[in-house]
């Protein structure tokens, strides 16, 4: 049992986290990509220590609370609500989870056996004492449809560099289809699964903006906002009647419908439209390149600005009707919609 170790483990690891988020929030423009190295060879490897030994044997319960210490972990870093999905923070990251982080790691320990010939013999001979260190190995190569080429490795009593490159290879491929998969079937990421191809960490999150602007376009691309499309699941209301509370068009009020459609937002989109058209000249302003105009504004930091400007005054004015308790559901009172968009817009 070795519930007392992750305990134990999970303790050192908030301690590294608390001193690592302690220095990090001094930090308001700095880049993604370096919070997630520091983060990762600060934080991740106490976490992971001696993972390659210990994890085999934990519990699924026990697993589950270092996935969740990981991702809630990722959230911050991103900028999101802890409800957000966690499938959706580790594709923006490209980030593996745990388990496959520990399924790396154990190959990496395995090749390192390799290089003494004693550690060898003794891994080769636990191959049939039905060792479930060992089978937590194969299992993982199964996984990886690599158990045969392992199979042929250790039948010749070797590992070649090519087969430790093919096992980092096929995971990180497995899990980023898996991952892709497992967000497009969530209605909630309906709009990240269409702007988001693969895994890789966008160029807006090394932008030299400040984290607030990183925040509401990082919330805007993972479902982490109030639009109608999202708040009106909460109240179970049918996703073909969420309509727009912004204008009459009885549009869905998702993220497309507000950052190109929308009317009341108009003069901001054309603000913006127009910086778009100085800087790529050759893109088309229309309906059928609306993913093509988002990918341009994530790759350019005066884009990812102005549009995040818009965002807040859309997050705004959706937080103010939350507060005023004007519901969710049915539409504001267009003499309330004048006075908020008189001080918004």
């Amino acid at each position: 049992n070795f519930s007392d170790h992750v305990n134990l483990t999970l303790s050192k690891a908030s301690k590294a986290a608390h001193c690592f988020w302690k220095y990090i929030s001094r930090f308001q423009t700095m880049k993604t990509s370096e919070i997630l190295n520091l983060f990762n060879s600060l934080v991740i490897s106490v976490l992971l220590y001696n993972a390659e030994i210990w994890y085999p044997w934990i519990s699924k319960k026990d697993a589950y609370r270092l996935e969740s210490f990981h991702t809630q972990n990722l959230k911050r870093i991103l900028g999101v609500g802890i409800h957000t999905s966690s499938v959706a923070v580790l594709i923006e990251l490209d980030q593996l989870p745990i388990n496959y982080q520990v399924v790396l790691n154990f190959t990496k320990f395995i090749r390192k056996i390799k290089e003494s010939r004693t550690d060898w013999r003794i891994f080769l001979s636990l191959q049939n004492m039905g060792c479930k260190w060992i089978q937590f190995w194969k299992d993982s190569m199964s996984e990886l449809h690599l158990n045969d080429i392992l199979e042929q490795h250790l039948a010749n009593d070797s590992l070649s560099a090519s087969f430790f490159h093919n096992v980092s290879k096929s995971l990180t491929s497995k899990v980023e289809a898996d991952l892709l998969l497992q967000a497009s079937k969530l209605s909630s990421l309906s709009f990240f699964t269409e702007v988001k191809k693969c895994s890789k960490l966008e160029d807006y999150l090394d932008f030299d903006i400040l984290k607030k602007n990183k925040k509401l376009l990082t919330k805007f691309r993972c479902g982490d906002h109030k639009l109608f499309i999202r708040s009106g699941s909460w109240q179970k209301i049918e996703r073909n009647e969420r309509w727009c509370r912004f204008c009459n068009s009885h549009a869905l009020e998702d993220e497309w419908h507000v950052t190109f459609e929308c009317s009341t937002f108009h003069s901001k989109r054309e603000e913006l439209f127009q910086k778009i058209s100085i800087s790529n000249p050759t893109v088309l302003l229309t309906p059928l390149d609306r993913p093509k105009i988002l990918s341009l504004i994530f790759q350019d930091v005066q884009l990812a600005l102005e549009l995040s400007k818009m965002l807040k005054q859309i997050f705004d004015l959706l937080e103010c009707w939350s507060k005023e308790g004007n519901g969710l559901r049915s539409p504001v009172p267009l003499m309330n919609l004048f006075i908020y968009c008189s001080i918004y817009l």
